[in-house]
C-alpha cells in the first residue's frame, strides 16, 4: 500500500497497517498478562502453605527439654549497726499483714475440716423388753396439728326426711332441716337441724343405723350466726384403719348466703 503524501512535513505521515499492528500487540500483551496472573496467585499461596505447614511440624516436634526450677531469690535485710553504748536501739516498724480474701480462708477452713476426727453417733436409752425409745424434749413443747389452707364445701339442706330415720328425738324448733355427710369409701352420715329459736343444734346418725336418739348429745351452737359448730367422728372408722387414734373434725356452719341457698357450709379440720 502506498503511503499517504503529508502536508506537514515535519510531522511523520500514519499508516493505516502499521496502526493495526500496533493494536494487536497491545492486545496479546495484555492477554498474556492476563493468564500470567493465576499462576502467580497460585505460586503465592503454595509458597504460604508450605511456610505453614513448616511452621505446624515445627512445633509439633520441638521438644522443650527439662524445665529448669528456679529457686525464689531471698530478699537480704540490710544489716543494722550495734548501737553505742547507753543508747536504745531504734524501733523497727513491723509491716502490717494483709488481710486473706475469702476463698483463701474459705480453703483454709475446709482443710481444718477435713482434718477434724469425725463425731462419733450419739446412742438413745432403749428399753429392750417393751421396745421404747425415750428422748428428752425441752421445755415448752406442744403438739400442733397441720396448717394447711381448707376449702369449704356445700351442704345441701331438705325439709323433708324422706323416710331416712327409723327414730327422731323430740325437737324444740318449729322446723327441722335434713341433711347427710358423705366420706370416704361410701360412708354416709345423715344428720337433723333443729331451727329451734334459743339456738339451732345439729343431730348426727354416729352409728348410721337411721336412729338418733342412741348417738349421744346433739351438737350445740358455737358461733354467732345461725349456727356453727364441731362434728367430731372416730378417725378410725372414718379412714378404715382401726389402729388410728383421735377424731377427724368438721367445721359445719350456716351464713346468710348458704341459708338463702337452703344449705350449710363445711370444711375439714384434720
Amino acid at each position: 500500500m502506498k503511503g499517504r503524501e503529508s502536508k506537514f512535513p515535519s510531522r511523520p505521515s500514519i499508516v493505516r497497517g502499521n496502526v493495526y499492528g500496533e493494536r494487536r500487540e497491545v492486545h496479546s500483551l495484555v492477554a498474556r498478562r492476563q493468564a500470567i496472573r493465576p499462576l502467580r496467585l497460585g505460586l503465592i499461596f503454595l509458597a504460604f502453605s508450605g511456610v505453614l505447614v513448616a511452621t505446624l511440624m515445627n512445633w509439633l516436634t520441638h521438644d522443650p527439654g527439662p524445665v529448669s526450677e528456679t529457686k525464689p531469690v531471698q530478699r537480704k535485710l540490710p544489716s543494722q549497726p550495734h548501737p553505742a553504748p547507753g543508747r536504745l536501739a531504734p524501733v523497727q516498724k513491723e509491716h502490717a499483714r494483709r488481710p486473706t480474701l475469702g476463698f483463701e480462708s474459705g480453703a483454709r477452713r475446709e482443710r481444718q475440716i477435713a482434718k477434724a476426727p469425725a463425731v462419733a453417733p450419739m446412742e438413745g436409752e432403749t428399753n429392750a423388753e417393751e421396745g421404747e425409745l425415750r428422748l428428752s424434749i425441752r421445755k415448752g413443747f406442744r403438739p400442733v396439728g397441720f396448717r394447711i389452707g381448707v376449702v369449704q364445701q356445700n351442704l345441701p339442706l331438705s325439709n323433708h326426711s324422706n323416710r331416712l330415720f327409723k327414730q327422731l328425738p323430740d325437737f324444740d324448733g318449729p322446723s327441722q332441716k335434713y341433711g347427710v355427710i358423705r366420706l370416704a369409701a361410701g360412708q354416709q352420715y345423715r344428720f337433723v337441724l333443729d331451727t329451734d329459736p334459743a339456738g339451732y343444734r345439729l343431730y348426727l346418725d354416729r352409728n348410721r343405723n337411721g336412729d338418733l336418739t342412741d348417738d349421744g348429745p346433739a351438737v350445740e351452737n358455737r358461733g354467732k350466726g345461725r349456727f356453727a359448730g364441731i362434728v367430731s367422728l372416730p378417725l378410725g372408722r372414718v379412714t378404715g384403719l382401726r389402729e388410728l387414734e383421735g377424731d377427724y373434725e368438721h367445721w359445719i356452719f350456716a351464713n346468710s348466703q348458704s341459708w338463702q341457698e337452703n344449705a350449710l357450709r363445711y370444711y375439714s379440720r384434720t
